[in-house]
Order: structure tokens, then sequence, then C-alpha cells
């Protein structure tokens, strides 16, 4: 029996048992969607190191144990334009400026 080590983006990792010499990509992305509930259509896989395309077929036969990555397809989820992180940004910013404001007063007075 071989094994596959799954991570995606370094937050989850699961072991997935392979008792054939090659695997269909598509079937791997199934198997995850029903592990983690991501749709398959929006996952992306790289094997080994190396981004495959649709379809491609995995070989698993030789070594014991293979790594494949699990990216979203597009980059990252749809959503908001991250407002949040913004405005965190923005009061570092003013802090920042009300800091080195009052360090050059003090200097060149």
């Amino acid at each position: 029996m071989r094994s596959v080590l799954v991570s995606f983006d370094g937050l989850e990792t699961s072991c997935l048992p392979v008792a054939e010499a090659v695997v269909n990509e598509r079937d791997l992305r199934n198997r995850l969607e029903s592990l983690w509930r991501i749709p398959s259509e929006l996952q992306q896989i790289v094997w080994n190191g190396v981004r495959v395309a649709d379809g491609t077929l995995l070989n698993v036969a030789g070594e014991s144990f293979h790594t494949a990555a699990i990216k979203l397809r597009g980059g990252a989820l749809k959503g908001g334009k991250g407002g949040f992180g913004s405005m965190l940004r923005s009061i570092g910013a003013k802090a920042a400026q009300r800091r080195n404001g009052g360090l050059l007063t003090c200097l060149a007075a």
C-alpha cells in the first residue's frame, strides 16, 4: 500500500492510502473534496513540486509515499476587498507618523 501526503496551503495535512500504481488527478481531487469539502473544480494539484494539468495520470509506483499540495484555482477565495486588513494598515501608518513626528520634533529643537 502506498500513501500520498496531501497538504492544503500548509493549514491541513492528510495521508491518503493509494492501492493503485497510477492515480488519476481527478480521482484524487474528488477524494479530497469529500475529505475537506473544497469543491474539486477549485483545487489545483502540485505533485512532487510540479503543477499538474486536469486529468493527468499520477504515478505512485516505486516510492512508498509521494507529496501533493493543493492550491486554490484563481489564487484565493472570492470575497470582499479585505477592508479589515486595510484598516489595520492605515492605523499602523498613522501611529508611525505620530511617533516619527514626535521624534523629529525633538531632534529639530
